[in-house]
């Protein structure tokens, strides 16, 4: 299921079940924790992180140019990083009243798609089976609550 949201959306939060009892701080794949759509962290071609991993905001891989400003993502690796086995997904602006919430039983993921221009839609896939597998039409139901 996807779910068109608005651009204004710029702050994810979850509790999820990690495949390891433990992660580093601010790992992507944290039980817990909390991303910014725009974080301003560009990291340069070929040269160690200056920072979180989870803060980038270019993939020169994906972009397939070792030029930073066409390597240039429109959301932060951790905004948009596949969360799996949630408990509580919040999908929220970063300031003022709006938000979503996801409550699962830790059978669903949820991600938020970004697209090039910026606009944003939340997808939740089905959490048994990773990938595109054809054939594959089972869909948990999740609960979505609005504030």
């Amino acid at each position: 299921m996807k779910i068109p949201v608005s651009p204004e959306i710029a702050r994810i939060e979850w509790q999820r079940q990690g495949y390891w009892s433990t992660y580093p701080a601010g790992h992507l794949s944290s039980d817990s924790g909390a991303a910014l759509k725009q974080s301003g962290a560009v990291f340069n071609y070929r040269q160690p992180p200056t920072g979180s991993i989870a803060e980038e905001m270019t993939d020169y891989f994906l972009n397939g140019t070792p030029d930073a400003k066409r390597a240039a993502m429109p959301a932060s690796e951790g905004y948009r990083a596949k969360k799996e086995h949630i408990f509580e997904y919040i999908a929220s602006r970063s300031s003022g009243p709006g938000r979503i919430r996801v409550i699962s039983d830790g059978t669903q993921a949820a991600r938020m798609d970004v697209s090039p221009t910026g606009s944003s839609g939340w997808s939740f896939p089905t959490n048994g089976i990773t990938g595109h597998w054809p054939g594959v039409t089972t869909r948990a139901s999740p609960t979505l609550r609005s504030k």
